[in-house]
């Protein structure tokens, strides 16, 4: 067992924490400030950090947009092992199109370096939130 604490000048919340197959623990949430290096990108932003099984820091990667706030609300792990993030984003990422008030996104990360694999959004003209992800043992 083990605790591990982090945080940023603003508020954070951990609303998705899940496990890999070697006992890796990968969590989601969101913060308002820098956390571990990574300088926030909008008021809040959502964030996914990874820990190995004995809860050494792997990484920890911030995601948002310049329009105001990025949430990470639930988290899964694909039968690769890489973590799969939903939430609700204001504004656009780069290279997306913002549909209205608040859309849903979905991005992959790769379980090794925490780069983003793709990244989708999505939405209504209205405020628009996934809060959970579930992966079959297909991938699907």
């Amino acid at each position: 067992p083990f605790i591990r604490q982090f945080g940023s000048a603003g508020p954070e919340q951990l609303p998705g924490i899940v496990y890999d197959a070697d006992g890796n623990i990968y969590g989601t949430g969101y913060a308002g400030g820098s956390i571990e290096g990574q300088p926030l990108t909008g008021k809040l932003d959502a964030f996914i950090v990874k820990y190995n099984s004995a809860g050494g820091l792997q990484w920890l990667k911030l995601l948002g947009t310049t329009a105001a706030n990025t949430y990470g609300y639930g988290i899964a792990v694909d039968p690769s092992g890489n973590p799969v993030v939903v939430g609700t984003v204001d504004g656009a990422f780069p290279g997306k199109n913002s549909s209205g008030e608040y859309d849903f996104f979905v991005a992959k990360f790769d379980k090794t370096t925490g780069s983003v694999l793709w990244l989708n959004q999505f939405g209504t003209a209205g405020v628009d939130q996934l809060s959970g992800v579930a992966i079959s043992s297909s991938g699907a």
